[in-house]
């Protein structure tokens, strides 16, 4: 086969359609008015999206692979490859975005056990941005563990407006997020300190928990507000619970760095691939306010150190791999490569180098 002559096609559930022209196309139906808001309707969307999705992939002519969510919809794709593998050959399949929880008891439990066979038996890779939740989701869902890849998050700035971009100090700690946060643990640290902070967030109670503290602000925001009160920031602080079964963040990090803010990030199995202790930020245990306490402190009092880690992080998320776009590729690359593996062909293109 010319490679060149007939290129493998990335067939996706996600992005724009004007996006990667030429070699990825959107096949996922969009299902997206109104009457799909629908309680009811709602709850089929997925299986719909699956369904279509899935017909279109399985139609196809000519080389190709799919990369989808790690959700409901690219499940649903899995599975019917797996249903008609007897019939047609299915084509590689990686999921991305690839979170999981806690396994859970009863039915939840019967559908964690379904959906780790289904991922055994049709899914070529998934693409993991915690590096420490790969054995983590292999031992604890009984997933192949060689199909399991760790590849670092991006940054999400890269169509920012000039307001979006407007960095300065304005003195104060930002801590922000609506899942996998421990923000008693922040006020609790930061409180008794006096020194002023931010907190963005939907998460009930915790306007509650910093009532007693007058210079900590707790509001909800807009995604344009997140990223426009962290780059208005002295410090980013990640503080997650100790009980949190996966690691998180990835992204509130990365974009800090991209604003040239030093990361304080209290959960050690979240740092790696992203913060390096004393380098570009300060990482202490999940759940140990007195660390936390001593890690803010340390930033707070040594302009010196912030600038330095903060240009640090500034430098490292300036490296392309960390724009949107590439990093989209480096994933569909992933999935081509394993169609290669698996056909014993060469495909040159210069997509294909962008990645390791």
């Amino acid at each position: 086969m010319d490679a060149r002559r007939d290129p493998v096609i990335v067939l996706t559930d996600h992005g724009r359609p004007d996006r990667f022209v030429g070699c990825r196309r959107v096949v996922a139906p969009g299902l997206t008015s109104p009457f799909w808001r629908l309680p009811v309707l709602a709850k089929l969307r997925p299986l719909l999206r699956g369904l279509g999705t899935w017909w279109r992939i399985a139609t196809h002519r000519g080389p190709a692979v799919a990369v989808t969510y790690g959700n409901s919809t690219g499940y649903v794709v899995a599975a019917l490859q797996a249903l008609f593998a007897p019939f047609r050959r299915p084509v590689v399949h990686v999921m991305f975005d690839f979170l999981m929880d806690a396994p859970r008891s009863g039915i939840g439990g019967l559908l964690d056990r379904a959906k780790a066979s289904i991922f055994n038996r049709a899914v070529a890779c998934a693409v993991i941005w915690g590096k420490q939740d790969v054995p983590l989701f292999a031992r604890t869902h009984g997933l192949d563990r060689s199909r399991l890849r760790f590849h670092p998050y991006h940054k999400t700035l890269d169509i920012l407006t000039a307001e979006d971009c407007d960095e300065g100090d304005d003195g104060y700690v930002y801590c922000g997020g609506n899942v996998g946060r421990d923000f008693r643990l922040f006020i609790e640290a930061i409180g008794p300190l006096g020194i002023p902070a931010f907190v963005a967030t939907q998460m009930p109670g915790v306007a509650e928990m910093a009532r007693q503290w007058p210079q900590i602000t707790v509001r909800g925001v807009t995604p344009v507000e997140f990223r426009q009160i962290m780059a208005r920031a002295t410090i980013v602080a990640e503080v997650h619970p100790d009980s949190f079964f996966r690691s998180a963040g990835h992204q509130t990090m990365l974009n800090a760095m991209h604003f040239g803010k030093p990361v304080i990030l209290s959960d050690e199995r979240s740092a790696e691939g992203y913060v390096r202790h004393g380098i570009d930020g300060l990482v202490t245990p999940a759940g140990d306010r007195e660390a936390l306490t001593e890690a803010i402190r340390r930033l707070w009092e040594d302009e010196d150190l912030r600038r330095q880690m903060g240009e640090r992080g500034r430098r490292k998320t300036a490296q392309p791999i960390y724009r949107t776009e590439i990093h989209m590729q480096s994933v569909y690359n992933v999935a081509i490569l394993l169609h290669q593996k698996r056909e014993g062909s060469s495909y040159e293109d210069a997509r294909l180098r962008v990645y390791e």
